[in-house]
């Protein structure tokens, strides 16, 4: 064997080691990425988990209902309790807006998250909240909810109560059970 063909060996050699590590280094890329949409995931799992923990507490179930109806008579003090709430909405909402632009999460997940927040801007109290603070937001997040805003038609009953009534009588009466 001449040293000509032991140098042309270890050339191919170092080559496919080079190849080998380039596949490994976009395995790891994709994992990381995967990882970091789970995380992200997760994070919006938890916001999500203390907003609705927040609104079922005490008497901010009310205020919350009274706030996403618009009733204009609440108090000062529970008007700001309910803007506050529906800032931190539109502050989870923005992060999601800025994950998807910047393709930490998918398609789907924002998909579900407009889904989320048009069922929030159809509330006339969400949309006068939403009128209130969007000063405090960037331009490019403001444009895209003002125009959420503007195609989403209002829904002037908040108080899911109703609705899932309706739902688990017609879920009875499909089944033929009576209702005790």
């Amino acid at each position: 064997m001449t040293l000509a063909t032991i140098v042309g060996i270890a050339s191919c050699l170092s080559s496919l080691t080079i190849v080998i590590s380039l596949i490994f280094v976009i395995r790891q890329m994709n994992l990381s990425i995967r990882h970091q949409r789970a995380a992200a995931r997760h994070g919006r799992v938890q916001q999500l988990q203390m907003l609705y923990l927040q609104a079922s507490q005490g008497d901010f179930v009310d205020i919350l209902n009274r706030g996403l109806a618009g009733d204009v008579s609440m108090e000062a003090k529970d008007c700001n309790r309910f803007v506050w709430f529906a800032a931190a909405i539109f502050n989870m909402f923005e992060e999601m807006f800025h994950q998807h632009r910047d393709k930490i999460i998918d398609d789907a997940t924002f998909a579900s998250s407009i889904s989320a927040m048009r069922s929030q801007l159809a509330m006339p109290g969400m949309r006068a909240a939403w009128m209130v603070i969007r000063a405090r937001y960037e331009k490019n997040y403001t444009d895209y909810l003002d125009r959420l805003l503007a195609d989403t038609p209002i829904d002037a009953t908040p108080d899911i109560s109703s609705a899932w009534r309706g739902f688990v009588n017609t879920e009875i009466s499909v089944q033929g059970v009576e209702q005790g």
